[in-house]
């Protein structure tokens, strides 16, 4: 994307993917939406998010991974890395930069799982989120060597973009949860204020 032209045409797809963003306020579906869109923009054979929790990153939607045997792919939906100990995420977490493993076969410190063993390159970018990572977008390639600087800056200026549609999502399930609470505080409060019958209403 150094031309005018691809400038621009970047410049078009970004607005795009901006104006389906907005039209879903569910998390789960908004994660969907962005390794759909995503593919507009850097290519990869398997793709998902992770969303952290208290210290490990957690695979919460993926696309691809056609290469995959199914078994191992069932398996791959709600995995846990612990962020200290897994290399490259480690990485990500301390720079808060995308990382490339250009050849997860050569790098010693790449914890395999069944599905990585199908891929070779790997490009991960953090989403921030007030200061610090709160989702994580995994790339996979079945080609050694495929990712490179300019889809590392891509990636990172997506998950820009991301981050505020994420934390949307994150604020609307909050709201949503509150208001459910005190519905159900609501109703107690109704029922307890309607019987007179002191041993009913201790019960």
């Amino acid at each position: 994307f150094k031309s005018e032209h691809d400038q621009r045409q970047l410049a078009e797809t970004m607005r795009d993917i901006g104006s389906a963003l907005t039209t879903s306020l569910d998390l789960n579906e908004i994660l969907d939406l962005l390794l759909d869109q995503l593919s507009r923009l850097i290519p990869y054979d398997g793709g998902n998010v992770m969303l952290v929790e208290d210290g490990y990153s957690v695979v919460t939607r993926l696309r691809g991974y056609e290469p995959s045997a199914k078994k191992d792919l069932a398996g791959l939906r709600g995995m846990r890395f612990k962020i200290e100990t897994t290399a490259n995420l480690a990485r990500l977490f301390e720079t808060q930069k995308p990382v490339i493993v250009p050849n997860t076969l050569e790098d010693a410190a790449f914890l395999t799982t069944p599905v990585s063993r199908d891929y070779r390159a790997w490009l991960g970018a953090p989403v921030i989120n007030d200061g610090r990572v709160d989702a994580i977008f995994a790339l996979d390639k079945v080609e050694a060597g495929f990712y490179t600087d300019e889809h590392a800056k891509l990636l990172s200026v997506y998950a820009a973009q991301a981050s505020l549609a994420i934390k949307n999502a994150r604020l609307y399930s909050s709201e949503k949860r509150r208001i459910k609470e005190m519905d159900g505080l609501r109703a107690t409060l109704t029922d307890i204020s309607s019987q007179l019958d002191a041993n009913v209403l201790l019960t």
